[in-house]
C-alpha cells in the first residue's frame, strides 16, 4: 500500500468514504478486509491483561464441519450479508450498491432491485427489518447518512440528513451506527430516530447488538456504549485502545465483542458491567461476531491468514472450524478473507474478498 492511502490513526474523524473503501476495497496487511483506520496501530495498542490466560484456539479438523458454496452470481467486494430471525432468507450488499436475496437459507442467491443509490453514497449494511430490507449508506466527503427501506409495497423510500454516515448495524435490523457516534433506532415501517452518544464525540461505531430495551454498541478506540432504556442513557467504557468492529450478546447478562485486540468479555455484575479484556492467543485480529443459539462464530486473521472461529460454550473457548474433504471450505489466502459473516436460527453464511458465499451444512 502506498504512503499516501495510509491514514493517520489519530484522526478519528477521517471521512467515512476513507474508512469504508479501506475497509473493503484495500488490500489488508494486518488483518481481514473488514479493518478500518484504527487497525494500523492496533499492535501497539493490543490491551493485554496479563490476569486472565490467553484464549487459546484448537487446530483440531472438525470431521462433521461441513461448507458449500452456495449458487449464486458472484459479486465482488461484498460488504454486509444478514438473515431474517428463523434463518429462512438471506440478503447481501456489495460496496456498489448490487443487492443479492436468497430465499431458502442461504441455499441460492439472485440479484434484486437494488435502492436507487446515488454516485456518493457508499453502502455498508443490508439488514433485515421486520417484513422489509434495510440499505444503509455513508456519504462521500461528508457525514451525510441516507437509509433505504424496502417494504412490501416493492418500493424504495429513502431517509437522509447530516447524521454521521451508516458504518454498522444489529442484527435485527433495528439499530443502525456509525460515524460520530451515531445511534438510529428504527421506530416502525421507513421511521426512524437519530440520535448520538455524547460521550463517543467523533468516534465512529461499527457494531450494535440488541436484547429488548438493551443495546450494546462498540466501536473506535475500544469505545463500548451500553443502554438499557431504547437508547436514551447511555453508559459507556474503554475496553483497551483498540478499535472494537462487531458486537452479540447473549440473554441481557454477557456480551462478547471483537475487533483489532480480539476478544473482549463484558459480564454483567450486581451493579454494573464488567469489562474482561482478553487477547485472543492467536488471533492477530477479528473483525465479525455472530451466535446461534448455541454457537458462536467469528471471522479474523492470524500471521496473513484468515480464521473462522467457533465456540460452543459461550466463548470461553475457541477452536479453529477447519473441515475434512469432500466439504472443504478452509480459509487460507487472501482471497478466501472473510469480510461477512451472518447466523440465525442454526444456519450460518460467510462471504470472501472475491464475493463468494459459504453455508454451513449441520
Amino acid at each position: 500500500m502506498e504512503d499516501e492511502d495510509k491514514v493517520n490513526p489519530e484522526q478519528p474523524n477521517v471521512p467515512l468514504s476513507i474508512r469504508l473503501k479501506q475497509r473493503w476495497l484495500k488490500s489488508w496487511p494486518l488483518a481481514v478486509g473488514a479493518l478500518v483506520l484504527s487497525v494500523w496501530v492496533f499492535g501497539p495498542r493490543l490491551f493485554k491483561h496479563p490476569e486472565r490466560p490467553p484464549l487459546q484456539v484448537e487446530e483440531t479438523v472438525d470431521r462433521q464441519a461441513k461448507w458449500e458454496a452456495v449458487e449464486q452470481p458472484v459479486v465482488p467486494d461484498l460488504v454486509w450479508l444478514d438473515l431474517n430471525d428463523d434463518g429462512t432468507r438471506g440478503v447481501a450488499v456489495a460496496s456498489n450498491g448490487t443487492l443479492l436475496t436468497s430465499a431458502d437459507a442461504g441455499a441460492s442467491w439472485r440479484i434484486v432491485r437494488s435502492p436507487p443509490i446515488e454516485a456518493s453514497e457508499i453502502p455498508s449494511v443490508a439488514v433485515f427489518a421486520g417484513e422489509g430490507i434495510v440499505v444503509g449508506c455513508g456519504t462521500d466527503e461528508s457525514r451525510y447518512t441516507t437509509v433505504y427501506e424496502w417494504s412490501d409495497t416493492g418500493l424504495w423510500s429513502k431517509v437522509e440528513g447530516v447524521f454521521g454516515g451508516v458504518a454498522g448495524a444489529s442484527s435485527d435490523g433495528s439499530v443502525l451506527v456509525g460515524g460520530g457516534g451515531m445511534v438510529a433506532l428504527r421506530q416502525g415501517v421507513h421511521r426512524w430516530k437519530f440520535s448520538s452518544i455524547k460521550e463517543a464525540g467523533e468516534l465512529t461505531l461499527y457494531g450494535a447488538s440488541r436484547e429488548g430495551k438493551q443495546i450494546v454498541v462498540v466501536g473506535d478506540y475500544g469505545f463500548i456504549g451500553t443502554s438499557e432504556d431504547e437508547g436514551r442513557t447511555w453508559k459507556t467504557e474503554y475496553a483497551g485502545e483498540a478499535a472494537l468492529y462487531g458486537v452479540t450478546t447473549r440473554g441481557v447478562e454477557t456480551a462478547l465483542a471483537v475487533g483489532a485486540g480480539g476478544l473482549y468479555e463484558r459480564i454483567r455484575g450486581k451493579s454494573r458491567w464488567q469489562i474482561t479484556g482478553r487477547e485472543a492467543g492467536s488471533p492477530d485480529a477479528l473483525t465479525g461476531i455472530v451466535s446461534t443459539r448455541q454457537v458462536v462464530y467469528a471471522i479474523g486473521e492470524r500471521k496473513g491468514e484468515p480464521l473462522l472461529l467457533k465456540s460452543t460454550n459461550g466463548g470461553q473457548s475457541w477452536e479453529r472450524e477447519l473441515t475434512g474433504e469432500p466439504y472443504d471450505y478452509t480459509p487460507r489466502t487472501e482471497d478466501d478473507r472473510l469480510v461477512a459473516i451472518a447466523a440465525a436460527n442454526d444456519v450460518i453464511v460467510t462471504a470472501t474478498a472475491t464475493g463468494k458465499i459459504y453455508r454451513r451444512l449441520e
